[in-house]
């Protein structure tokens, strides 16, 4: 149906009408949802270079394309690309937005989460410790966004043995996520297999 839908518009419209460009979006969302990262890329890349062609790269809706981008990369494990386009996004966030939106503090969890797969532990923690801060402030401790930065915070001291640190907060994530949604979501097993595994590391 998207396909269908981009069509009409490029043809009706042009390339470069932002309906065309919206509808191109809505085909690299449906592809990004089924997994087929490539061709999700491949869209992403093309709304990305008309947003930025059209309105500018401070644009609200040219961060986002570059911001969908970026994750498409890290589904692929391509690291650098995604590092590269997130310092972008955030320092760009952080300008037009502030530090305290929701969309800025989003761009530095991602962001943390590329350094973190590339082993850049001592750059993840501190945007990691900025994040749950500001989560904690903004949002509540019992909010699943802030309880994601808990588990992931926790997980990264458990990568640099600071194993005390990381059962702390890797517990608080798993009591929290339970209380929040119950033993069988998907979020409480990840934090409890995290916590197993800080467990074992700890204690055997």
């Amino acid at each position: 149906m998207e396909v269908e839908v981009l069509e009409q518009r490029q043809r009706l419209f042009g390339e470069d009408n932002p309906d065309t460009i919206r509808a191109a979006a809505n085909l690299a969302a449906t592809y990004w949802q089924q997994g087929r990262w490539r061709e999700a890329e491949k869209m992403e890349v093309e709304v990305l270079e008309q947003r930025q062609r059209l309105f500018g790269k401070d644009n609200p809706d040219t961060i986002s394309a570059a911001a969908n981008l970026a994750t498409t990369y890290q589904q692929q494990g391509k690291w650098r690309e995604a590092e590269k386009m997130q310092v972008e996004v955030l320092e760009q966030s952080q300008r037009l937005f502030g530090k305290d939106n929701p969309d800025t503090i989003k761009a530095a969890a991602d962001l943390a989460f590329t350094y973190s797969n590339q082993g850049q532990l001592d750059d993840a923690e501190k945007i990691q410790v900025d994040v749950l801060e500001q989560r904690q402030r903004l949002l509540g401790s019992d909010h699943p966004a802030t309880i994601k930065s808990t588990a992931h915070l926790g997980w990264t001291y458990y990568m640099q043995n600071q194993l005390q640190d990381a059962e702390k907060l890797v517990t608080n994530a798993v009591e929290m996520n339970t209380n929040l949604a119950g033993n069988e979501h998907p979020d409480t097993i990840l934090y409890s297999g995290y916590l197993s595994t800080i467990n074992k590391a700890r204690y055997l």
